[in-house]
């Protein structure tokens, strides 16, 4: 057998069609001819050739001088659950909070980051290990979405003596509670609403494999 005998056998059961099926598609009527030319025995002619890489969408050339299955193999997107980078945003990283300026104010800004997210206005860098029971540890970027208030149990930035933190909140009508997803770090309770201000909701968020 040939290459180019091997591309028209494998690139036909890629494609899950019978040699019939193929034959037609260049304008045969009977598979013979495919037969023929999987086994070694015959070579389609030059037009029929570009027909058929036509119809697998490759090269002619290719179709007749390269192995099809190896380059399958080494071709990374043939993997299954590989895929490509989507389209990234970029997105401001916020640090500690000036007094009385707005969230977004440049002021407040230590950068910028390029993530996959599109409904986030800013970010945090998350600092220690408070929250690695949601799988959020030291150093991961955060990534958060402007709103002043959030459902219990959700994961919010909120602003704690000037500078940004992330916490579960549970609000109930006598106090607020800011609650850590480490067991090793004590609840936050706040009576007066006004010591603490929600900045938004935890969206999504990247970590660095370290």
């Amino acid at each position: 057998m040939t290459i180019l005998s091997e591309n028209i056998k494998y690139l036909r059961n890629k494609k899950g069609v019978t040699q019939q099926e193929l034959a037609e598609e260049v304008n045969y009527s009977s598979p013979s001819a495919v037969q023929k030319w999987e086994s070694g025995i015959a070579e389609p002619r030059f037009g029929t050739l570009r027909r058929l890489a036509t119809y697998f969408n490759v090269l002619s050339d290719d179709l007749a001088n390269i192995d099809m299955r190896r380059r399958d193999a080494e071709d990374i997107h043939n993997i299954p659950n590989v895929v490509e980078l989507p389209e990234t945003t970029r997105i401001p990283i916020i640090g500690t909070i000036a007094c009385g300026t707005p969230v977004l104010a440049e002021q407040n800004f230590q950068g910028f980051t390029e993530a996959p997210v599109k409904n986030a206005d800013f970010a945090l860098i998350c600092k220690g290990e408070s929250m690695i029971n949601a799988g959020i540890h030291d150093g991961d970027i955060v990534y958060i979405k402007k709103v002043s208030e959030v459902e219990n149990g959700k994961i919010a930035a909120v602003l704690i003596d000037n500078e940004a933190t992330l916490k579960r909140v549970y609000r109930f009508p006598d106090r607020l509670l800011l609650q850590p997803a480490n067991p090793s770090y004590p609840d936050q309770v706040y009576t007066e609403v006004n010591d603490v201000r929600i900045l938004g909701l935890a969206v999504a968020y990247t970590a660095y494999i370290k």
